[in-house]
């Protein structure tokens, strides 16, 4: 699998349970009912659950991967088994729904932005910011400015997902149009969010492309 996507992954999944230490995080929202990497580990299987079910079934070479790219052992027909239980289908995608832990994310990228803003001002600014939760995106710090975590969030859905709905020969058209509409709408949501260009979204996407993270 692709080397990027589980140093993404597993990043991302540090990132979270750094915020969690902080009033940015999901748990501290929450009153402790939900912790972040719960939401995000959920949020993450259920799109790319949506994905392969999107012709009706999530199929053996769609469960490996999805296996793969989260760590995790499960079969096709467990997974089939659990969207069944839970009501799982393409639907939320289709309909655009943002997803919880994206949310509390573009949160966190506008906090720490603005506290990172307010440290230069003052001529205090560190490496990482001063802000609690700048230390967990410290390997998404390109020397100038911070990276949101939520473009993080953004490309591990363009590689997983694409991971999942090419994993065989038979490519579903309609998974291919969820996928495509689905990516647009969370792009579009994150830069309304964080006010950003497309130029600007780019250019922090492409370096995170070039792999900057710790192994």
């Amino acid at each position: 699998m692709d080397h990027h996507l589980r140093s993404a992954v597993e990043a991302l999944r540090g990132t979270v349970e750094q915020l969690d230490h902080t009033d940015l995080g999901i748990y501290q929202r929450s009153g402790g009912k939900l912790d972040f990497r719960t939401a995000l580990d959920m949020d993450l299987l259920s799109f790319l659950m949506a994905l392969g079910n999107g012709d009706g079934r999530v199929d053996d070479a769609e469960a490996a991967e999805i296996s793969e790219i989260l760590g995790w052992k499960v079969s096709a027909a467990e997974l089939n088994d659990f969207a069944a239980k839970h009501n799982l289908s393409a639907e939320p995608i289709r309909q655009r729904k943002i997803p919880l832990s994206l949310r509390a994310l573009t949160d966190a990228d506008l906090a720490i932005a603005r506290q990172r803003f307010e440290d230069n001002v003052k001529g205090t600014a560190q490496e990482t910011g001063n802000f609690a939760g700048a230390k967990s995106v410290e390997y998404l710090d390109d020397g100038d400015n911070y990276i949101p975590a939520s473009i993080l969030f953004y490309d591990l859905c363009v590689r997983a997902g694409g991971a999942v709905i090419y994993s065989n020969e038979n490519v579903d058209e309609t998974e291919n149009a969820d996928y495509t509409e689905y990516l647009a709408a969370i792009r579009d949501y994150i830069e309304d969010r964080l006010s950003l260009e497309d130029e600007e979204f780019a250019k922090d996407l492409a370096w995170l492309q070039d792999d900057h993270f710790g192994d």
